[in-house]
Formats: structure tokens, sequence, C-alpha cells
């Protein structure tokens, strides 16, 4: 699942005849059900900008009720490659996520970064719906972290990489379900209290986005 996250996410953010870009997007159209007029017409190539809340856990279910994330996005899109700003807050179970698999204890991170997203009409080769779409996102990030279990506070680079659809349900607002892979390199600043990890998952999120 993180290998394919990740080819996945390459493939589609590069120029390939698969990452069908915004220009091939159709306008998506609202019609009244019982006379049969339009009420509203719009088209994703038109949007500006984004801000998505996000929550979700990892994929796999016994861990999922402690290790989730809380996260938002802010995407600036552009006819081609979008610019994206990342947020977001991480309750990590330590055994599930790094090599310390003795260790029964939270990992709390707080992430922020930056990166690129591509959204593409791919999956209507399945979905023939012109309101849902798919998006690939890929993030690099800085990661704050702190454990009881380890006393003292951690931090380092990061990454995550997804894929998500998205389904726009009017002008100015989607709802989107993603899987994200996340990677970690985290060690301690204190050399009396050397501690280094790396703490890497899968995700399943569910997100609200509104869009300007």
């Amino acid at each position: 699942m993180k290998k394919l996250l990740i080819i996945l996410s390459s493939f589609l953010l590069s120029n390939t005849p698969f990452a069908q870009g915004l220009s091939q997007f159709s306008d998506i159209k609202i019609v009244e059900e019982d006379y049969g007029y339009e009420l509203e017409s719009y088209n994703a190539k038109d949007d500006n900008f984004s801000l998505e809340v996000s929550f979700g856990a990892i994929t796999n279910m016994s861990e999922f009720s402690s290790t989730n994330t809380i996260s938002g996005t802010l995407t600036f899109y552009s006819s081609d490659l979008s610019y994206t700003l990342y947020g977001a807050l991480n309750t990590l179970d330590v055994a599930a996520v790094t090599s310390f698999d003795n260790i029964d204890a939270s990992l709390n991170t707080y992430s922020i970064g930056a990166g690129l997203s591509r959204r593409s009409i791919l999956i209507n080769d399945f979905i023939n719906i012109n309101s849902i779409y798919d998006e690939i996102q890929t993030n690099i990030t800085y990661n704050l972290a702190d454990s009881e279990a380890f006393g003292v506070d951690l931090a380092g680079p990061g990454f995550n990489a997804g894929y998500g659809l998205i389904w726009r349900a009017s002008g100015g607002v989607h709802f989107s379900l993603r899987f994200i892979y996340n990677l970690m390199a985290l060690k301690s600043s204190d050399d009396t209290t050397p501690v280094e990890t790396t703490a890497s998952w899968v995700s399943a999120q569910a997100g609200l986005g509104f869009i300007f």
C-alpha cells in the first residue's frame, strides 16, 4: 500500500496521458429534477483556491482508534500542477508506527509543510460522473513530536503522498476520501538522552473542502 501510493503519486504528478489535466474537465451542471431547468453550472478548472479540513485514522483496523489525524490543506490551483500548504495534528500509537513495538504509549506530532497536487479525471474511466474526479497530493513536512514514553521532544523532516477521490457537491463545496502514506524521521536534540526513530503509516481520511 505504501509503495503503491508513492508510485501512483509520482506517476500522476508527471505529465502523462493518464494524468488528464484541468483542460479535460467538463462543466458540472445541477438540474432541477422535476422541470429539468439548470440551477447551477460550474467548472473545476475555474477554481482559484480551496481550504480542506480532514479527519482520518490508520488503515490497520486493530490500531484504528489509537492512531488518528486532523489536518488542513490550503490549495492554490493553477492550470496544471497546484500548490499546497499543509498542517496536521497526529496522535500515533508508538508500537504501530515505529520500530519501538514494545512501547505502549502515544506519540503526538505537529506537522507543517508544502507541496504539489494535481487533479485529473482518470477516475471517470471507471465512474462516469463528472462531479467526481481524483487528486494526487504530496508534501514535504517538518514535524515536532512529544511522548511521555521517550521523555524528550523529537523533531525532524517528513513526507506524505496520497490519492483522493473528490465529489463536487456544489460550486463552493467538495467532499473527499483520501489514502495517504506518511513518513517522519524524528530525533531528539538532547545529546544526554539520544532518541531516534522513523514513524510511517497509511491513513484513510475523509474531508470537507470549501472552494473559492
